[in-house]
């Protein structure tokens, strides 16, 4: 086995190696915080630019004011404590005042629009930290197995790291709340802070420079806050992920290594080179982070009797023979060989580095379309996608055509309107009106039967759809002049399919389609009484029918029937007109 000192400074450089990737993230983490300070300053200057209080209290007076509001956040609140205090009869006057009312109700404004910023910056912040997490997980899972086979000179056979088990490790609660909801805390806290400061500028003696510098140090603190977090949540996480591998090897005990220079903690001086169960390990007591900014880590305690198991394990199953790991092996040649070249692991890999932009998809899609058309875990929607198949290609088509869904649902009503003030004007009747939307359902079945991977339709022209009916001697003659009307209202007929010429189809009637001025296609079909109600009767066998194979007897069968059905109807006078 090589010398153990040389595996420790190894591991110790791995962690090193860690936190400049977790500075590179609380760097891109900051520049959001420096986004949000620079908006929110310059609205305060817009706001309050060419104010000089001349009456300001001190800060301390100030403070010690909105120290008494329930909350202190509250403008209305500290109108109300400036009331009650004689010193500041003057602020207040000048506050109500009729040239200040706009700037407070700006002011007020401005309140509101700090927590949306927050959440902005919350939204951001999760979405950063979170996609550092998901590539650190894997790289130190893999890299720890690594340097397993690197120490002891033996490769052998592993399981590939699964990403709920990385998710497992990233939301854990392991001091006493998860990533997110520390996130959270913070930018919720920094909110509270930033408002309580603008109500401090409004009654204190405080000129621009020093509220500008104020508002700065504020965001300042709060990007520090979140490097705290990232730096911490770092080392928690590649620290876990090594005692994943140390599980998956059977290694039962590790020891605990600090970085040992003058920064060095005294908890972790006092913890390094200590040996430990894996079981038992437990972050913040015997496993690093032991405190915010930890640097230490944990190297796998591996003795004779481990290191012959892992010869058994590694020994080929058909040749009996054991596989060496070469020393000059490197990372990359290992998990080229380990990782890269299988199909799982090129899976999981997939997952993982998706994990983030996966997990925001699905919530997306589940907004779009309900649970009921989604796998039932972010787990197995990966599985779909990265899967083989069409099913996440209908999935994505389903997605996108719900945008049409939704459009043509806010434009039903006009359009409503519209063909019923045509129907009176040339006294049509209006049959199966409360049909006139397909179901949410029905459509993403059609979606579904419609898929094709070369490329699909979304728009589905029936979303909404009518029904004109009118006597035979009179159905041509009004049908044409119902198209003539629709054109003047700016609803073009685009489609005209006239089923009365084709007596090769059991369906007879005029279905047309109309674009209205805003772009919105919908269907009408015109119809005498009798070929309405036989397409109301026919419509389960047509039904069954399509999705048949049009050779096969059953089909044949259910065409029989529907043309006999559909035999003795009167055709229209003049129909042929419409074309």
């Amino acid at each position: 086995m090589s010398d153990l000192s040389y595996w420790e400074r190894r591991k110790a450089q791995r962690m090193f190696e860690y936190m400049e990737e977790a500075e590179k993230a609380a760097a891109e983490i900051r520049s959001v915080y420096l986004k949000a300070s620079r908006y929110i300053s310059l609205e305060l200057d817009q706001i309050f630019g060419r104010y000089r209080n001349k009456h300001g209290l001190s800060e301390i007076e100030a403070r010690r004011l909105i120290n008494t509001l329930h909350d202190k956040t509250s403008i209305t609140e500290l109108k109300e404590a400036l009331r009650g205090n004689n010193a500041a009869k003057d602020i207040l006057a000048e506050l109500e005042s009729a040239a200040y009312r706009s700037r407070m109700e700006r002011l007020e404004q401005l309140q509101e629009q700090l927590d949306r910023t927050m959440q902005t910056v919350y939204q951001q912040e999760k979405l950063q930290s979170t996609s550092h997490y998901v590539d650190l997980a894997g790289e130190a899972y893999y890299k720890s197995i690594y340097d397993i086979q690197r120490r002891t000179g033996y490769g052998f056979s592993f399981g590939m790291i699964d990403p709920k088990t990385i998710e497992r490790v990233i939301n854990s609660k392991w001091s006493g709340a998860n990533y997110s909801t520390r996130i959270w805390h913070n930018t919720s806290a920094l909110a509270k802070d930033l408002k309580e400061e603008m109500l401090v500028n409004l009654i204190s003696g405080r000129t621009d420079r020093e509220a500008a510098e104020i508002i700065q140090y504020r965001f300042a603190s709060g990007a520090s806050e979140a490097r705290r977090l990232v730096r911490t949540e770092s080392c928690n996480l590649a620290n876990q992920m090594e005692i994943e591998s140390y599980k998956e090897c059977d290694i039962e005990y590790y020891r605990y290594v600090a970085t040992l220079d003058l920064r060095t903690s005294e908890i972790c001086r006092q913890l390094d080179g200590k040996r430990f169960p894996v079981s038992e390990q437990q972050p913040g007591l015997n496993c690093p982070p032991t405190h915010p900014y930890c640097r230490s880590t944990t190297i796998c305690d591996i003795s004779d009797e481990e290191l012959s198991q892992m010869k058994r394990r590694a020994r080929d199953p058909v040749t009996g023979k054991t596989h060496t790991v070469p020393a000059s092996m490197t990372y990359e040649q290992w998990y080229k060989q380990n990782v890269s070249g299988n199909p799982a692991a090129r899976l999981n890999e997939k997952k993982l580095k998706n994990l983030s932009a996966d997990r925001r998809q699905y919530a997306q899609y589940r907004e779009r379309l309900g649970d009921k058309y989604l796998p039932k875990s972010l787990d197995d929607f990966q599985n779909l996608k990265y899967g083989q198949g069409d099913e996440y290609g209908i999935l994505k088509a389903q997605v996108k055509g719900m945008s049409y869904y939704d459009k043509a649902l806010r434009a039903e009503l006009e359009i409503s309107k519209t063909v019923k003030s045509i129907a009176d004007m040339h006294e049509m009747d209006m049959a199966g009106f409360e049909y006139r939307l397909k179901g949410k359902d029905s459509f993403l079945r059609k979606i579904r039967s419609n898929y094709d991977p070369a490329g699909n339709v979304y728009e589905v022209k029936d979303i909404i759809r009518f029904t004109y009916t009118a006597d035979p001697q009179y159905l041509a003659e009004k049908t044409l002049k119902c198209i003539d009307a629709y054109a003047e209202k700016g609803y073009n007929t685009i489609e005209v399919k006239n089923y009365w010429l084709n007596r090769r189809n059991p369906y007879n009637g005029i279905n047309t389609v109309l674009k209205t001025p805003d772009g919105q296609k919908f269907e009408l079909q015109y119809h005498t009484p009798e070929s309405y109600s036989v397409k109301d009767s026919m419509h389960a066998d047509y039904e069954k029918w399509r999705v048949l194979d049009p050779a096969s007897e059953e089909a044949k069968a259910m065409r029989k029937k529907m043309f006999e059905q559909s035999q003795g109807m009167q055709v229209p006078e003049g129909i042929e007109r419409v074309k």
